[in-house]
């Protein structure tokens, strides 16, 4: 591999209508690294609600979302242990599939904080990334602080198995930051989630971030 993964952020999506705010087992989680501080600033949950949203604002931080929901489990017919399964190469098992209470589209949101600056490789040294990786049953729109990253609104039905990664490094800011995904399910009422996770990558010199694995036919 031409990168090594030191620290998991705790920005890995859970079944939170487990639990309330979000829990994170700290040794499997491989956050070593990370101070008490920023462990503390990112334990936060994601908010989800259906009222559509008009705009971007609902994307930026600060955006209120008193009135929003805890983001729930997503649902699969064959159980959502074996639909991640399915998602190809997915590389954390800890991630589980988030959905809301009700309605085709969720919008999802959630905050955290970042309360340094990302080591960056300016002198041939190692160079701390942030690598978000997505997916949906069946489409999404990922947004970092206002901007739009990406849309995916592919007419495949199993284009949710083949996950995709963006470095989002350049989006965020020392301070307050907010991911945000609009999520459509437009096929299957039985079948939809969104599935999430950040990570913090430490790339060494000349070094690049491995892309997703790719699915083959029948795979």
């Amino acid at each position: 591999m031409p990168f090594t993964v030191r620290s998991r952020l705790v920005l890995v999506v859970v079944a939170l209508f487990l639990v309330g705010p979000l829990v994170v087992d700290e040794a499997r989680a491989r956050y070593e690294d990370l101070t008490a501080e920023q462990v503390e600033a990112l334990k936060k949950a994601w908010r989800v609600t259906n009222a559509r949203q008009v705009g971007t604002a609902w994307t930026e931080p600060g955006f209120p979302v008193h009135d929003w929901d805890t983001a729930t489990s997503g649902a699969f017919a064959e159980g959502l242990e074996l639909a991640k399964g399915k998602v190809y190469g997915w590389p954390n098992p800890d991630a589980e599939w988030i959905w809301s209470r009700g309605g085709n589209t969720a919008y999802f949101r959630r905050e955290f904080g970042l309360p340094r600056n990302l080591v960056k490789d300016e002198d041939g040294g190692v160079e701390e990334r942030i690598v978000v990786r997505i997916t949906a049953n069946n489409s999404y729109s990922f947004y970092v602080n206002g901007v739009l990253v990406h849309s995916d609104s592919s007419d495949d039905e199993e284009d949710w198995m083949t996950y995709d990664q963006f470095d989002v490094t350049e989006y965020l800011d020392v301070g307050d930051n907010v991911f945000a995904v609009e999520a459509v399910n437009t096929h299957d009422p039985e079948n939809y989630g969104l599935l999430f996770d950040a990570e913090l990558v430490r790339v060494g010199a000349g070094g690049i971030i491995a892309p997703p694995p790719v699915r083959r036919a029948g795979c």
